[in-house]
């Protein structure tokens, strides 16, 4: 009986593992649609070695019926490290966010311009009008910036791309889905602009590399897990802006050990799920509004602190950023979008200015002498940023 049941098991795992109506020229496929019109998806099997340049075919006939090729379904091209370009057609309206998961070496996809849905700008994937960023090349190595069109970027668009060392979000985009910048292990600072409003549930969870996060006055949810094993994480400042953090937004960032929080009221987490889960609490040091300690003592989570210090400036976050691009990298700020013959400060947390010019271009690169926090003052425009 039990060689029967273990038999069972192996052969419903088998039929699990090649779940799948028909193949043709060795693609596998399911049917959608089994009367006019008639169409497929394509879809997972454990035979699936798809390599090199490969293109889907528009159409793919079975039993002497044709079917359009409509859609591309979980895991179609899943471990499939040798693809390098995928090329859409114009009958696929449908992609599943993790079509392709594990191509590690997938550089660039093409879309045949009269593809209603989908478009291809500089081998990324997009929606037709370029406002959803839907999938990055999970091959592709150094820098990316997202392009101004673009509204949101979609779940899964940066999914293990490991190769992605820095990342430029423009003042457009207003949505960062679930799990967008997963396990970007290449990563180590990260400005969100002022114009997001939401970071959805484990957008960056497991960016291993992340050691600075700049969140702009603008943010209003943190959901689930957004930054959850950010192993390297040391320092995190929440703008005023931000009204709600869900449950272990920041849990695992075991080498945090600085907060700073520009919320006079504390945000409730009264509701949320060990928001801080394995952070070193007896440690790390939550920086807090001039005279709000007492407030932050009584309240849910933060009042596990050890270490609460009322020494933040409430009205620091508060200033528009909009047009202001801030990235950190080996230890010099990057600003970009500044205004020929604006002036620049550079404020360390004691009110010394460490950069005071008028800058000669719209991109300069300042020295920051230390970890830490600072304050960039571009005329009426206020941010900090962390380094």
């Amino acid at each position: 009986m039990k060689k029967l049941f273990l038999s069972f098991i192996c052969l419903f795992l088998m039929a699990c593992a090649s779940a799948y109506d028909f193949t043709s020229g060795g693609i596998y496929y399911n049917i959608s649609s089994s009367s006019f019109p008639y169409s497929c998806e394509m879809t997972y099997s454990s035979g699936n070695k798809y390599a090199g340049n490969f293109i889907i075919p528009s159409t793919v006939t079975y039993n002497n019926v044709t079917y359009s090729v409509t859609s591309i379904g979980s895991d179609a091209f899943g471990d499939c490290a040798d693809l390098t370009t995928l090329a859409l057609p114009s009958s696929v309206i449908s992609v599943h966010e993790k079509a392709f998961y594990g191509c590690a070496n997938l550089s660039s996809f093409l879309v045949e311009s009269e593809n209603p849905v989908f478009s291809c700008v500089d081998g990324v994937l997009f929606n037709k009008d370029q406002t959803m960023l839907m999938r990055y090349p999970q091959g592709r190595s150094g820098s990316y910036s997202i392009p101004s069109t673009v509204t949101s970027v979609e779940k899964g668009a940066f999914l293990q791309c490991l190769g992605l060392s820095s990342i430029s979000i423009p003042n457009s985009v207003t949505f960062l889905g679930h799990s967008s910048f997963c396990s970007c292990d290449g990563l180590t600072s990260l400005l969100i602009p002022s114009s997001v409003e939401t970071i959805d549930v484990s957008a960056f969870e497991n960016c291993i590399g992340l050691n600075s996060i700049t969140l702009s006055s603008g943010i209003k949810t943190i959901k689930a897990e957004a930054f959850k094993s950010c192993s390297q994480l040391s320092s995190v400042s929440i703008p005023s802006s931000v009204t709600s953090i869900e449950d272990q937004a920041f849990a695992y960032c075991d080498k945090l050990s600085s907060i700073y929080t520009f919320t006079v009221t504390p945000i409730d987490l009264s509701l949320a799920s060990i928001v801080f889960k394995n952070v070193n609490i007896p440690t790390c040091i939550l920086h807090v509004p001039a005279g709000a300690k007492s407030a932050y003592q009584a309240a849910n989570q933060w009042q596990d602190f050890l270490n609460i210090v009322d020494d933040v400036s409430a009205s620091a976050f508060n200033a528009n950023a909009s047009n202001l691009m801030i990235s950190i990298t080996n230890d010099k700020a990057i600003i970009s979008g500044l205004p020929i013959g604006a002036s620049v400060t550079v404020y360390n947390l004691q009110g010394v200015a460490i950069y005071n010019q008028k800058t000669p271009q719209e991109t300069i690169s300042v020295n920051l002498p230390a970890r830490g926090s600072y304050i960039v003052n571009v005329g009426s425009q206020c941010l900090r940023i962390i380094n």
